[in-house]
């Protein structure tokens, strides 16, 4: 995605105190040595898929999503389409909710807006491994 990186070397003192905590004896000891240093492994991410294999792309390719049937009763419709660019496995949702309640008065206008940021907020923090 031609983020911007930069590439900087470890200072010694670092690598030599991490190097020494692998070499303690047993993985146990070697993991209770690096959580000393404060090294530790993160959380596994519930967003890495296990199958990585991709499906073959239709015979003609779409210029837009295609809405799939199924959703019944229709409360609700899903979108698909295959990337055939980057053939990147990527999924985006988006929820259109329509009420009346939103209209009925400014007051009602602002809690619905607030309601919406704060789900969003608490969203961005679920999927931020993703």
């Amino acid at each position: 995605y031609d983020s911007p990186m930069k590439f900087k070397a470890i200072d010694e003192a670092c690598l030599k105190v991490w190097s020494q905590a692998l070499h303690v004896g047993s993985e146990a000891d070697a993991v209770a040595a690096a959580a000393a240093l404060s090294l530790h492994l993160p959380d596994p991410n519930p967003f890495i898929p296990e199958d990585l294999s991709l499906k073959t792309l239709p015979p003609q390719a779409q210029a837009f999503p295609v809405r799939l049937s199924g959703a019944s009763p229709l409360v609700s419709y899903v979108f698909h389409r295959q990337d055939d660019v980057f053939k990147q496995p990527k999924a985006r949702i988006s929820f259109r909710i329509l009420s009346p309640f939103m209209g009925s008065s400014v007051a009602n206008f602002v809690k619905t807006k607030l309601w919406t940021m704060i789900v969003e907020e608490a969203l961005a923090d679920y999927s931020y491994d993703a």
